[in-house]
């Protein structure tokens, strides 16, 4: 029987005893692979996140406020750019019914424009309006020019006969007339809605006998050579 040196022995031994360790690591990374994703999910846990696209983006210049870019409070008293006011008068530079549109270029100034007609005829008209605003209510003046039919009676030659029964003179008729006007009115608004009463007078600026006469219980002539001054008198509501 052959014998082994003395000399392998201890070799063999320390092969042995190295082996072991290395075997029982072995073992337990075999034995817990649980671990290993446990740990990999607490390193992603603790990483920061990487941000979105959108939240990286800047605000636009519409989303930035600048200092200068706030805008003024409204004033409650302001008027609107243009107002439709309808006529209805015993006489007004539109006739006794039509309308007048202004167009507002202050609260103390305006401009008007008009249409409209009556007994006589169509009307047209143009005013310059200056007012004195006091909150939603205003005074003021208006004047400027106006042409169209106009017709009118011989109010002075009205007889009372015996009996009674009134008569009047003739009718007389201008095919066209121009004018002045000049009227004084107050203005109220409540919320869009527009009130003007107003009173003034128009001035012939045509002078010449009437275009046509058509007699009443009186004959035509004599005719007057112009027509008479005309009273102002009515109420304008509209919207504004």
């Amino acid at each position: 029987m052959q014998k082994h040196p003395r000399w392998r022995r201890p070799l063999c031994a320390v092969g042995l005893s190295l082996s072991l360790p290395l075997s029982h690591g072995a073992a337990q990374i075999t034995e817990s692979p649980e671990a290993m994703p446990t740990m990999l999910d607490r390193r992603l846990d603790s990483a920061p996140l990487p941000s979105r696209a959108e939240d990286n983006v800047a605000p636009s210049h519409d989303e930035v406020s600048e200092p200068g870019d706030e805008q003024p409070p409204s004033d409650p008293n302001a008027l609107p750019p243009v107002d439709l006011v309808v006529r209805l008068a015993i006489g007004s530079p539109v006739g006794a019914l039509g309308a007048d549109l202004s167009l507002n270029i202050t609260r103390w100034l305006a401009v008007r424009v008009g249409a409209g007609g009556g007994a006589g005829g169509g009307q047209l008209s143009s005013l310059v309006a200056l007012r004195t605003p006091w909150r939603r209510c205003a005074i003021g003046i208006a004047s400027g020019f106006s042409v169209g039919g106009y017709e009118t009676v011989d109010y002075e030659d009205i007889v009372i006969h015996v009996h009674g029964s009134p008569t009047h003179g003739p009718f007389y008729r201008w095919n066209r007339v121009a004018w002045w006007n000049t009227e004084l009115f107050f203005e109220a608004r409540v919320g869009h809605v527009v009130v003007r009463p107003f009173l003034g007078a128009g001035v012939p600026l045509t002078r010449r006998p009437p275009s046509r006469c058509e007699p009443g219980d009186l004959p035509c002539e004599p005719s007057p050579q112009r027509p008479p001054d005309a009273l102002l008198l009515g109420l304008g509501v509209g919207w504004g």
